[in-house]
């Protein structure tokens, strides 16, 4: 589940990815060759960790300003992302090495560890298309609106309308935690998948979706 919900995160169409995602490859190539022998040697299994991976690619993500389509200022549009194989390799290189610095790193203290984490996390909502929409709810003037799809192509209501349904099944993903059933978030996230297939489109064209869920 986390494997796949990574993958979608970061194969969305707007970072302009030059290859095709490969959305199994990764899981077919493990079942082969690593988690067979993890399951022997009683390790956990390897899959990709979102914020990590979406700080990643968000960090080899390429901008430019452009002026914005109305005329007022000057917008960043994302130009392409740099893909290639050293990053990630020189990445997992120095998670290796620091299994050698275990002693050095006991002295880190906690809450600089906590902020590492809290500043990935936060870094990685700039983009995001639910977050980005949720803070219209706070943005009355309308002429200081993004000019993204979900603005120019569909109504405010329609928009507002997908975000509280968004919001609200978050919240309860969230709750989830606090009241001690957090084992149940992979099955509540999966079940979450007939609800976007059969239940949401009762509320919106084909069109819309399109645009606010393409």
């Amino acid at each position: 589940l986390d494997q796949n919900l990574t993958e979608v995160i970061v194969n969305k169409k707007d970072r302009l990815f030059k290859k095709s995602p490969g959305y199994h490859l990764d899981l077919f190539v493990c079942g082969l060759g690593m988690y067979p022998l993890l399951s022997i040697l009683g390790l956990p299994f390897t899959h990709a960790a979102t914020v990590r991976s979406l700080a990643h690619v968000l960090s080899l993500t390429t901008y430019e300003t452009v002026p914005a389509p109305d005329g007022k200022g000057m917008v960043t549009k994302v130009t392409g992302c740099v893909e290639q194989r050293v990053s990630h390799l020189v990445v997992h290189l120095l998670m290796f090495v620091s299994l050698a610095a275990t002693p050095l790193l006991r002295q880190v203290p906690q809450f600089i560890i906590i902020g590492i984490f809290l500043y990935l996390g936060m870094s990685s909502i700039r983009g995001n298309s639910m977050f980005d929409r949720m803070w219209l709810f706070g943005i009355w003037d309308k002429e200081r609106w993004p000019d993204e799809p979900f603005v120019t192509e569909v109504s405010t209501a329609t928009t507002h309308k997908f975000t509280a349904i968004q919001l609200a099944c978050f919240a309860v993903i969230v709750m989830l935690r606090y009241v001690g059933a957090g084992g149940a978030m992979p099955f509540l996230i999966a079940a979450l998948v007939p609800v976007r297939i059969w239940i949401v489109p009762r509320f919106f064209t084909p069109e819309e979706l399109e645009v606010l869920d393409g």
